[in-house]
């Protein structure tokens, strides 16, 4: 059996899976959908718990009412939440002053690093600029959340469309 493919999100994706804001809800349950049929896992880091109560330009995006949906949601036994320890505060520092990363991006991308996560999944743009920039050996895919099943699911749709035209002839 093959390995789950791990996805670090980071505090905007939880925020756009919960609260669907500027339509980010789509890409993010179809990374659900990926982690739901076993194929996925994803980590966060412990940061991002508290981080998903503010988001940029909408100081109280969610409702008292919300507590326990957030909650839950972070509870989820397929969820992997990773503690912001001294190593990675390091890492983050180092990340900070080797890369200019903002120290909260930092943080998500030590514990990205520190987590193996084969993905970085983000709707900051200048961090999917640092795609295959940062990390060893592999280094760390940074991209749109589920821009890898998107290419997977057009190249499976492409394949489907041959087979029927090649049954056709």
């Amino acid at each position: 059996m093959a390995s789950k493919t791990r996805r670090y999100w980071d505090t905007a994706c939880c925020f756009g899976y919960l609260n669907d804001q500027a339509g980010r809800g789509a890409p993010c349950s179809r990374v659900a959908t990926d982690v739901q049929e076993g194929n996925s896992e994803i980590i966060i880091s412990s940061l991002t718990i508290a981080e998903v109560l503010h988001f940029k330009g909408h100081p109280r995006p969610f409702d008292r009412e919300m507590r326990s949906v957030i909650r839950n949601f972070f509870r989820r036994s397929d969820l992997v939440v990773a503690d912001v320890d001294r190593f990675i505060s390091e890492l983050a520092q180092d990340l900070f002053w080797e890369h200019d990363i903002l120290p909260k991006d930092a943080i998500h991308i030590a514990t990205a690093l520190e987590g193996h996560a084969n993905y970085l999944e983000t709707f900051d743009q200048p961090l999917i600029d640092k795609s295959r920039q940062l990390g060893g050996d592999p280094q760390l895919v940074i991209q749109l959340p589920g821009a890898d099943l998107s290419r997977a699911d057009a190249l499976k749709a492409r394949k489907a469309e041959e087979e029927r035209q090649h049954k056709l002839l």
